[in-house]
């Protein structure tokens, strides 16, 4: 299992407890996995702890038994023998684990399911690893095609713990998988909860700004291993992370700051903002100028990253990863994931009305005039929140029916389309609406996540996305909504806590930058026609005449062209058969 992926490390370390067989492969260079055995359990963990110290203090342990951070395994298994599988839930960091104590095995990930795990328990054999190739090798079942996943991959609806592959399963985020000796089928478990703590702090906004800017202080430092580069936008989110990586743990060894340019596209390149913070901040920036295209590569990630992902362009972050690693850098921090902290708003105003804050409802929609002249609109709102779910839900439906998507082109049939995420917050209470969104991420896929887990491995860095720490959502999650959204503008406790700690041009700033003249200029017209254009394959729904159409016509549209790649990316693993 450990040799199919040897980008994981050239140093093997292996040992069995019963019937249970635990491994993991590492850099010595760079180790970010161990094992440790005692007397009666075995333990591997792959990834980092991030709270070994606060750890050691809550098992009584000496300090000398953390300072060595590869045997983070040693800890892994303390804390299990203390508090058992609900455990994991005190550990913080970028992780995926085993223990075993020779009569039952335990297969985590951490609580955002930032590292990979998958696993096959089919015809009474139990096998998991990092990468689906890895249990493959050993699980003995066909390595087939999951079509249902496939087709998910366009019009959603799969089950979320489905792979590229049918016999082979995911295992989601905040998970335990506890398997038995005598018996090889997985039961799983959710070890973290965040719903109670739902807007339960009583916080003004400063004093929740105070708050957010000493748990973002801790989210960064523990992020970064003193070998660190920071993948720097001219938007709000990473400038926002550079500014507390800049004053980081490490000041003998300050972060750098890597940032794609685009020269021959004026529209796309945002060298003038990343240069503002760059020197705002007093960090060392680097410019690299883009040239990778979404299907670079095609069969050589399909076969690395185990199958199609939507969504995310896998070349492109490998050239961002490898000139970080060219820097030095073996730790490589994002921005990714402010969105799910910042801006969840969805079903806001159901929750204002609901717990009769109507003041902050007016001020939501603009004030009592402007509340007033949209009066219709207001009342249709207001009958959806107190009409019964199943009422909304056929209304819904019949609009979707009447008023097809504008966005999805017209060689996809709109109806094959699962719309069960859709209109998932519909089918609860009004009241419980506004928690199920803001920990709705928690219960979605991690498909992209895990892909480029993969790619940052076969990179040499690892990727760490300071806003996923579990401590900073948690705090963010208690805060209360007229809080967090204080104001009309994209992320305001965010934006507001950063005035100050980066230029107020950014803090400031109101357009945003699109990519779209460099993607439409890459555009890989070959390889759609390779894949697409008279393929063996097909998937339901999709128009193929009218697609190679619109492919031979060489001007499709930005939507379009995304969907075509996706689809082409299906098409590419599928042709390995």
């Amino acid at each position: 299992m450990l040799a199919t992926a040897p980008h994981r490390g050239r140093e093997h370390l292996i040992d069995s407890l019963g019937p249970f067989a635990l491994g993991v492969a590492r850099d010595p260079d760079w180790p970010r996995a161990s094992l440790f055995r005692s007397d009666r359990l075995l333990a591997v963990l792959a990834g980092r702890l991030d709270n070994l110290s606060y750890l050691s203090q809550q098992l009584d342990r000496p300090q000398s038994a953390e300072s060595n951070k590869e045997e983070a395994a040693e800890i892994l298994l303390a804390v299990f023998q203390k508090w058992g599988p609900k455990g994991v839930d005190r550990l913080r960091g970028s992780f995926t684990g085993f223990i075993t104590d020779g009569r039952s095995l335990w297969a985590f990930r951490d609580h955002f399911g930032t590292r990979p795990l998958y696993y096959s328990d089919h015809a009474g054999r139990f096998a998991a690893a990092s990468e689906i190739k890895q249990v493959l090798a050993v699980a003995e079942v066909p390595a087939e095609p999951n079509t249902r996943y496939l087709q998910w991959l366009i019009f959603g609806g799969r089950d979320l713990a489905d792979t590229a592959y049918r016999h082979v399963r995911r295992i989601q985020k905040r998970t335990v998988v506890e398997i038995s000796s005598e018996s090889s089928e997985a039961r799983k478990t959710e070890y973290w909860d965040p719903s109670p703590i739902v807007a339960t702090a009583k916080l003004d906004l400063n004093e929740a700004i105070d708050g957010l800017r000493e748990a973002l202080q801790t989210a960064v430092s523990r992020a970064m291993s003193g070998e660190d580069a920071i993948l720097l936008s001219g938007g709000l989110d990473s400038p926002a992370l550079a500014a507390f990586a800049a004053k980081g743990p490490y000041p003998s060894r300050p972060i750098q700051a890597a940032t794609s340019v685009y020269p021959d596209y004026p529209s796309v390149d945002e060298s003038k903002w990343t240069r503002l913070v760059a020197d705002y901040l007093g960090i060392e920036l680097h410019e690299f100028v883009a040239q990778a295209s979404n299907l670079d590569d095609l069969e050589y990630w399909l076969r690395l990253t185990d199958g199609p992902i939507d969504l995310l362009s896998i070349p492109e972050s490998a050239e961002a990863y490898r000139f970080c690693r060219s820097l030095g850098a073996r730790t490589v921090l994002t921005g990714e994931m402010a969105e799910v902290v910042f801006e969840s708003r969805g079903y806001l105003l159901d929750h204002l009305v609901a717990s009769g804050q109507w003041r902050q409802a007016i001020r939501l929609l603009g004030g009592p005039r402007k509340t007033l002249r949209q009066s219709g609109w207001l009342g249709r709102e207001l009958v959806r929140m107190c009409a019964p779910p199943a009422w909304v839900l056929a209304y819904r439906e019949r609009n979707r029916r009447r008023h097809p998507h504008p966005g999805i082109p017209k060689w996809i049939d709109q109806g094959h389309f699962s719309y069960d995420g859709a209109v998932f917050y519909d089918t609860f209470p009004t009241r419980q609406r506004w928690v199920e969104v803001q920990t709705g991420w928690l219960r979605g896929p991690s498909v992209g996540v895990d892909a480029d887990e993969v790619c940052a491995s076969v990179c040499g860095v690892e990727v760490r996305r300071p806003f996923s720490d579990v401590d900073l959502f948690e705090y963010v999650l208690t805060l209360p909504a007229s809080v967090k959204f204080h104001g009309p503008r994209h992320k305001p406790l965010l934006r507001t806590a950063m005035r100050g700690l980066i230029p107020d041009a950014i803090v400031d700033r109101k357009d945003k930058t699109l990519f779209n003249e460099y993607l439409l200029a890459k555009a890989e017209y070959p390889t759609l026609r390779k894949t697409l254009v008279g393929s063996r394959h097909q998937v339901e729904g999709i128009d193929y005449a009218l697609l190679s159409s619109r492919i031979e016509s060489g001007n499709l549209s930005i939507g379009e062209l995304q969907w075509a790649r996706d689809l082409a990316r299906i098409h590419a693993f599928l042709d390995q058969w």
